[in-house]
């Protein structure tokens, strides 16, 4: 079923999949280190997991907000 707005096609071609994959894998491994009883490694002064974590409510809000 495609998906209609005014007579125009929404178009699914985007990098924002790229994006939501690479920070949920950077969220898994985060936890690893967790599982482990280690410190996750820190990338811009945040550990990784939370950066991932982060990155995906950023990318859920754009999706959201750009079909209202």
């Amino acid at each position: 079923m495609e998906n209609w707005i005014i007579g125009e096609r929404i178009s699914r071609d985007n990098n924002y999949n790229i994006l939501r994959i690479m920070a949920a894998m950077a969220v898994m491994y985060g936890h690893m280190y967790v599982l482990l009883g280690l410190g996750a490694p820190v990338l811009y002064a945040n550990e990784i997991n939370s950066l991932g974590f982060k990155i995906l409510m950023v990318l859920s809000g754009e999706t959201v907000s750009s079909f209202v």
